[in-house]
């Protein structure tokens, strides 16, 4: 890195670089938006050194582009990566990670990374990478605009610095940044899942139980414990104070087994209807110390749901110190039971809404897979199209003019090579064409309208007639309407009669017919045909079935994705020297009025050789 040479007493002080540090510090520990870390470390760079402007640019490495984050307006679009001439040397040596920090040099114009359109920068700049670890998170420069002396080596080591210091400020605050927003997403969920199970909570519903009890005026006080059989504890949920007041009791466990003679027990395996207790105290001998001393009148509940004891309602008349009649339990039993009904419900809702949750976090993973599937794939397509295509025809290109100058001059085993590559070529651009379509028709949504297929195919034969050289008799036959992509259907037929074009180029009396029959739509033809055990390999780009020197072409794996799209299905059936027919179906086609057959009867002189079917 080559420096100006330029004297001057340079460096933040120890205590304006704590200073400094700190204010960065703050901005991240305050939880302040990630732009004020960002304004903090432009604003310690300008009082820290000697530059009156300076800035940060974030890298996206995926898109290979910087962005300016305090950029405004149209300022605060892409950026690109690369910058040409002398800056764009330097760049990409901090983009490599070859140099720490660069001196651009001025310039005229505007630099597209850094500057405004249409500014004339006169003086130095220096640039430093902003890394974490081996990753660039971005460049933090500044310059001197009120001279054209270049900084020194020891102005460039402290921006260094500072970028050190950005990089782990700007890692902090972004971490801060998506915690904040994954507790602001959890917290939002949090309140839409209280809303929608406001009346099926559990807590909620032995809440309700417990106000329903006390404003009743059956009993004083109330409160609700739910059973846990596994540990054999009764775990509390809602009850009453000694005054009254309803309050929670989570804390408060039982434990029934302790105390086999008192009420709670019996109620869970005494296999009682209820247990009324005239004196409570005395029964049990409880101490002034116990929290239920001088309770008289009580009374336990279960909460039973058929043959299932959820818990037990427990309630006495301390404050009133009236007593519990068995008319007075009579009246509780039908609610207690409704409410065991609704705790179990509640239950049942808390489980369904653990495995729902389940099942979203799931489905969201599946879909952010298959979101990044057709990125790769649309950026493979892009590969194919851009990195593929050119090159395969050059050679297609060069080989054909190769054999149409010079070929008579070429001794027969060169000339049958430079023809291997040509015809190799050929067919690898067109399978090229063809994963490129399959590509396309996945990204495709379909325009369903009324299509008539005789009209279609027959369009088709006279696109496709004059490709290929052989005389062919082409009848299509009337068929019904389909409700369908008509250029989809277009390219189906296409693919399968040019297909059947290949296949018969050597037949005597070349026949393909088309038209529909049980069910099904079909294009049949006279030609090579092939062997029936090696059907299912004929729709596969990548898998195919051999004959000769030829293989099947990419064309029926179009066709295939065609009908998939169609929720339809497509199958073939053949003989070796006697032809095949493809058929297809498409959903529900209903029976229209169609016209009448058409013929179409193409001549032309004999040539290529035998192949299987095939598109390419």
């Amino acid at each position: 890195m080559s420096l100006p040479d330029r004297s001057r007493e340079g460096g933040a002080s120890g205590a304006a670089w704590a200073e400094s540090v700190a204010r960065i510090h703050a901005a991240v520990a305050g939880q302040s938006p990630l732009n004020d870390t960002f304004v903090a470390i432009r604003d310690v760079v300008l009082r820290a050194g000697p530059f009156d402007r300076a800035g940060v640019v974030l890298y996206d490495a995926r898109r290979r582009e910087f962005r300016d984050p305090l950029a405004e307006g149209e300022e605060a679009g892409a950026r690109p990566a690369h910058v040409s001439g002398c800056a764009g040397g330097l760049l990409a040596s901090l983009m490599d990670g070859r140099e720490a920090a660069v001196v651009c040099p001025p310039h005229d114009g505007a630099c597209p990374l850094f500057d405004e359109p249409g500014v004339r920068r006169s003086s130095p700049r220096a640039i430093a990478a902003v890394r974490q670890g081996e990753g660039l998170i971005g460049l933090l420069w500044a310059e001197c605009g009120s001279s054209d002396v270049g900084p020194q080596e020891a102005d460039v080591a402290e921006l260094c610095a500072w970028a050190t210091v950005a990089a782990g400020a700007i890692r902090a605050a972004r971490l801060l940044a998506e915690r904040d927003r994954r507790l602001a997403i959890a917290q939002k969920l949090t309140r839409l899942g209280a809303a929608v199970a406001a009346e099926t909570d559990l807590d909620d519903v032995c809440r309700m139980v417990r106000d329903a009890v006390s404003e009743a005026g059956i009993l004083d006080r109330s409160a609700i414990y739910l059973y846990d059989p596994e540990a054999r504890v009764l775990v509390g949920t809602w009850g009453t104070s000694r005054s009254g007041e309803a309050h929670g009791i989570q804390s408060s466990v039982l434990r029934p087994d302790d105390f086999p003679d008192a009420p709670v027990y019996r109620v869970l395996f005494g296999e009682v209807p209820y247990v009324l207790t005239e004196d409570l105290t005395k029964t049990l001998n409880l101490s002034e110390t116990s929290p239920m001393y001088g309770v008289h009148a009580h009374c336990a509940v279960p909460l039973r749901a058929g043959s299932q004891v959820l818990g037990v309602l427990v309630g006495d008349n301390l404050i009133t110190d009236r007593p519990i009649t068995d008319d007075d339990i009579g009246v509780l039993l039908p609610f207690a039971e409704q409410a065991a009904t609704a705790a179990l419900n509640a239950r049942l809702h808390a489980e369904l809404t653990r495995v729902r949750d389940g099942l979203r976090d799931e489905v969201s993973e599946r879909t952010a897979d298959l979101e990044a599937i057709n990125a790769e794939m649309a950026a493979f397509v892009d590969t194919l199209s851009h990195d593929l295509r050119s090159p395969v025809r050059a050679a297609e290109g060069f080989t054909h003019a190769v054999l149409e100058e010079h070929g008579s001059a070429l001794p027969p085993a060169a000339r049958r090579d430079l023809e291997r590559v040509r015809d190799a070529t050929e067919k690898m651009g067109k399978r090229i064409e063809a994963l490129l379509a399959i590509g396309r028709l996945g990204r495709r949504t379909p325009m369903v309208s009324r299509v008539p297929p005789a009209e279609v195919a027959s369009q088709v034969v006279a696109d496709l007639r004059s490709e290929h050289r052989h005389g062919a008799e082409v009848v299509v036959l009337p068929m019904p309407s389909i409700e369908a992509d008509k250029e989809l259907i277009r390219l189906l037929y296409q693919e399968l009669v040019d297909n059947a074009l290949h296949a018969t180029r050597d037949a005597m009396l070349a026949r393909i017919e088309i038209g529909f029959a049980d069910g099904a739509f079909y294009v049949k033809d006279n030609g090579v045909g092939f062997e029936q055990e090696y059907a299912h390999t004929l729709f596969d780009l990548f898998r195919h079935y051999d004959h000769g020197d030829d293989a099947v072409g990419a064309g029926l794996a179009v066709a295939r994705r065609i009908v998939d799209i169609h929720s339809g299905t497509i199958w073939a059936d053949g003989e070796p020297g006697k032809g095949a027919t493809f058929r297809f179906t498409l959903g529900q086609p209903r029976v229209r009025r169609v016209a009448k057959a058409h013929t179409v009867v193409s001549h032309a002189p004999d040539a290529g050789r035998t192949s299987p079917h095939k598109a390419d």
